[in-house]
């Protein structure tokens, strides 16, 4: 039985063993066969063709079990990576939650996923579902409060003075700044109390309260 050259240059050895070189290269012989079915019939034909044949079947065996091994360290370890994003995650949804500042966190989609327990004090919020899910805006912000007067003192940051529905005034000063996690670009607006809230004297506060 004459074998094609092919075969001869996957499975032959000086020595002429078949055996000889599947135990050395199991992954040649394997990948001869299945990329050419024609050589099972020259297995099969061959001299101890059955024994060759059932080398071939568990070298294939142990090729898949290889890559089923594969596959399941490569989903566990996909697992974990997610079970350690979504604990830092929760870590840093806890730090924003109680930090003094008020902050609002817009994800990457341009829509506020989370606001502190400060910022709802701040706009007069009762619930944050009231603003989760929608994009930052001066208006739905401060949608319980009124803007008296708006200036920009930088491309991220803005100074506002707001009155209450008793008249009441004070100044928040907005400022914008990029926030990257897990490759993603997120924005934390963070919204300081520059004053105490005063009764209403005119139509804003006086200029040694507010600044201007």
């Amino acid at each position: 039985m004459t074998f094609s050259p092919s075969i001869a240059s996957y499975i032959f050895i000086p020595t002429g063993s078949m055996l000889q070189t599947s135990l050395l290269q199991p992954e040649a012989l394997v990948a001869a066969v299945v990329n050419n079915p024609g050589m099972f019939q020259q297995l099969i034909l061959a001299p101890n063709g059955s024994l060759y044949l059932t080398l071939f079947w568990v070298m294939l065996l142990i090729f898949m079990a290889g890559i089923a091994l594969l596959s399941a360290w490569a989903y566990k370890k996909g697992q974990l990576e997610k079970a350690r994003t979504r604990q830092s995650e929760l870590t840093l949804s806890k730090i924003i939650q109680y930090l003094p500042t008020g902050l609002v966190l817009v994800n990457p989609k341009g829509k506020i996923c989370q606001v502190n327990n400060s910022a709802m004090r701040l706009f007069e919020i009762e619930d944050a579902d009231i603003v989760i899910g929608q994009a930052p805006d001066e208006k739905l912000i401060f949608s319980r409060l009124k803007i008296v007067r708006k200036e920009s003192l930088s491309s991220v940051g803005t100074r506002y003075i707001i009155q209450d529905a008793f008249g009441n005034e004070k100044i928040i000063y907005n400022e914008r700044s990029p926030f990257y996690f897990q490759s993603k670009n997120y924005t934390i607006e963070t919204f300081h109390d520059w004053s105490v809230f005063t009764r209403k004297s005119g139509s804003k506060l006086s200029a040694p309260q507010s600044g201007f």
